[in-house]
C-alpha cells in the first residue's frame, strides 16, 4: 500500500517512538489523559499504529460494501458516546517504560508490513462498519497524532506532530467541523483545541475528545 495515509502513519509511529524514548523509568503511573496513566495513554496509541484499537470484536461475515469513511467513523463515535455508550476497546500493554520504544518500534514494523501487503481499496472492518484501507489508516493517523501530543503533554515535551500527519488530521477534523480551522489557531493548537485538550472561545469546539 503506498500513499499519504500510510506515509503519514508510519512518519508519526516513528516520532512517537522517539518521544517515549525520553521517558524516565518511572514514569509508568504518571498521569496521561483524564484517568489514564501515561502507560495506559502509550498502549491505546500503539493499539492505534496496528489498527488493533478500531477492530470489532467480531466479524459478521463477508465485506459487500463500504459503510463509512474517515469522517464517517467518528460521526457514529459520536452518536454512540452521545448515547452514553463507550465504545473504547482494550489497549494492548506496552510493558514497562523501558520498553516503550521497543514496543512502538515492533508495533511500527508490524504496521508497515501489512500496509505494504495491504490494497488501499480493499475492505477491512471496524468497530464502527466496513471501510476502506486508505479510510482506515486516516484514522489511524488522527489516533496516533493527537494522542502522542498527549504523550509529550505527559512528559513536559513541547508540542510536536510530524507535518504529514498533522496536515492530514488538520483535514479530517476541518470535515468534521465543516469549515477550515480559525485563522488565529496554528495547526498543533488546533489540533489540541479541536479535541479538547486545550480551551478555545469557539462554540463549535471540541469536536472530538
Amino acid at each position: 500500500m503506498e500513499g499519504t495515509e500510510q506515509e503519514a502513519l508510519l512518519a508519526e509511529a516513528a516520532a512517537l517512538e522517539a518521544s517515549v524514548g525520553q521517558a524516565p523509568a518511572d514514569a509508568a503511573d504518571w498521569p496521561g489523559l483524564g484517568a489514564w496513566t501515561l502507560r495506559r495513554l502509550v498502549g491505546h496509541a500503539m493499539g492505534a499504529v496496528t489498527g488493533q484499537g478500531l477492530a470489532p470484536a467480531r466479524a459478521d461475515g463477508p465485506l459487500e460494501r463500504a459503510e463509512i469513511d474517515r469522517v464517517g467513523f467518528y460521526r457514529r463515535r459520536l452518536a454512540l458516546l452521545a448515547q452514553g455508550e463507550d465504545d473504547e476497546p482494550a489497549d494492548p500493554d506496552p510493558g514497562p517504560a523501558s520498553d516503550w520504544a521497543g514496543a512502538l518500534a515492533a508495533a511500527r514494523a508490524e504496521a508497515e508490513r501489512a500496509l505494504a501487503a495491504a490494497d488501499p481499496d480493499a475492505l477491512v472492518a471496524t468497530r464502527h462498519g466496513a471501510m476502506a484501507q486508505r479510510e482506515q489508516v486516516a484514522v489511524r493517523v488522527l489516533e496516533v497524532t493527537i494522542h502522542h501530543l498527549d504523550v509529550r503533554a505527559a512528559l513536559a515535551l513541547g508540542p510536536e506532530a510530524t507535518p504529514s500527519a498533522g496536515r492530514l488530521a488538520q483535514d479530517l477534523l476541518e470535515r468534521l467541523l465543516e469549515g477550515p480551522r480559525p485563522r488565529n489557531l496554528g495547526r498543533t493548537r488546533f489540533l489540541r483545541a479541536a479535541t479538547g485538550r486545550v480551551g478555545f472561545r469557539d462554540p463549535r469546539f471540541p469536536v472530538l475528545t
